[in-house]
């Protein structure tokens, strides 16, 4: 039903009215009422009508959104309080430690170029007989001579008693890397270079048949029998 009849109803009612005598006065204000009652019908249609096609133009919206509302704003998320896949400490160091400490111990005179040409020499070597990456392999051999304790001397008055104590990894680290230069020293009188000497130090180490691990077991027997020296500070 179109709204323009009631209104067109409404405009004649009014002009009648306007036009005639005090007579017909009851006649026009009930035609007026009546074109009031259809103007409200011809509302109540519309709107009935508009509310009909409503559901289906939701239906087309995705879902948690509505026509008459628009979709809430989505908050930026804070990187320092949403949780994170990773630990800041998970970072790589910018250099090897291990591999730096083995540089700066083959180091002479403060020429650490020329330590880094020979470490880069041992590595190369390694890999040419393993065939496997060397870096992992250093790593492999150093935990392997490591001592876990150290024995010190501990003086009270005139007496020197031994007492283990426990070691931290860049000790062990270095203390056997220590051992690794020391057992690759003998054959320098050969003319062997002391490349090719410590890389195959290296490998004796990774075949357990290396003297580093007579002083590792040397080391270790020395601390079993201190043990009960242990309060001793």
């Amino acid at each position: 039903m179109s709204i323009r009849a009631p209104l067109r109803a409404l405009y004649v009612a009014t002009r009648v009215s306007t036009a005639s005598s005090s007579q017909h006065s009851i006649a026009s204000s009930s035609t007026l009422c009546s074109a009031f009652s259809k103007l409200n019908i011809a509302r109540s249609i519309t709107t009935s009508s508009s509310n009909a096609a409503s559901p289906s133009s939701s239906s087309s919206s995705p879902a948690g959104f509505s026509a008459s509302q628009p979709p809430s704003v989505i908050q930026p998320v804070d990187p320092l309080i949403a949780p994170r896949g990773y630990s800041p400490l998970a970072i790589p160091p910018l250099v090897d430690p291990i591999l730096d400490l083995f540089t700066n111990l083959l180091m002479r005179h403060g020429k650490k170029g020329e330590a880094q040409r020979r470490v880069a020499h041992i590595l190369e070597l390694i890999q040419k007989t393993t065939n496997q990456p060397p870096v992992a392999l250093l790593h492999r051999a150093v935990y392997m001579a490591g001592p876990a304790v150290k024995v010190i001397s501990i003086k009270k008055s005139i007496k020197t008693t031994p007492a283990p104590r426990p070691m931290f990894e860049r000790q062990r680290v270095r203390q056997a890397i220590i051992w690794i230069f020391k057992a690759a020293d003998p054959g320098r009188k050969g003319g062997i270079p002391r490349e090719v000497r410590i890389a195959r130090e290296i490998l004796r180490v990774l075949e357990g048949e290396s003297q580093v691990f007579k002083w590792l077991e040397e080391r270790h027997k020395a601390a079993a029998l201190a043990r009960s020296n242990i309060k001793y500070r």
